[in-house]
């Protein structure tokens, strides 16, 4: 769908480079999309009621590279503007030590790295404009359990959208009632520096406290 007011789904993969998976997720699962598009009028009839934005491979230098991090050994996870509150796990929370350090978060003067850039790019103007929208960012899994992280990462105070998230999860158990996956906050699990998806929903919310403020003035 082209029309503004239609409900937009972002789909992001290969945010690190030596995770494939989630590339290869979203490519396979768009191969079936535009197959079916060929005979299913059920399928054309939802897509022209929403708009879809998919950006399978977001570090192409990493994955050509074969490492977590951007050519400029910079975690793009941990990129972003944005500080935890309290402290986060040596390394793994972000760091500002070395590029040759897994987690480098990049230097503290310098602007977010091209691929984020891009990204966010792509979600201002597509996504953050809409009523309704929402970003799924495809990694490999964590642990010994496959989850659903939301934010926040960089802290632990829930999100106002905290009962959309409980109702998405309640879809998805109706739906997929045989999955192994367990939804929370990433920071449930350990709290990062620099999540780029903290720092696009904390846009998001600014956005909309300034739009509110505008309306009530």
């Amino acid at each position: 769908s082209q029309a503004a007011v239609a409900p937009t789904i972002g789909f992001f993969g290969g945010v690190h480079g030596m995770e494939r998976i989630g590339s290869q997720i979203l490519l396979a699962w768009l191969e079936n999309l535009l197959a079916r598009c060929q005979w299913d009028e059920g399928l054309l009839h939802l897509l022209s009621k929403v708009r879809l934005v998919c950006i399978p491979l977001l570090n192409v230098g990493g994955l050509l590279k074969s490492t977590r991090s951007n050519p400029n050994g910079v975690d793009l996870m941990r990129n972003a503007p944005v500080e935890a509150h309290g402290r986060v796990p040596f390394l793994l929370g972000g760091h500002r030590l070395s590029p040759r350090l897994p987690w480098y978060r990049g230097a503290i003067d310098a602007e977010m790295e091209i691929e984020n850039q891009a990204l966010c790019k792509v979600v201002r103007e597509q996504l953050l404009n809409r009523q309704f929208s929402m970003a799924i960012d495809c990694h490999s899994g964590f642990g010994l359990v496959d989850r659903i992280w939301f934010p926040h990462a960089h802290s632990e105070h829930p999100i106002p959208h905290l009962a959309d998230i409980l109702r998405l999860e309640e879809l998805f158990q109706e739906t997929h009632p045989y999955h192994r996956y367990l939804f929370e906050p990433q920071s449930l699990q350990y709290k990062t520096h620099g999540d780029i998806w903290d720092y696009l929903y904390l846009h998001h919310q600014k956005l909309a406290t300034e739009n509110a403020n505008a309306s009530n003035t």
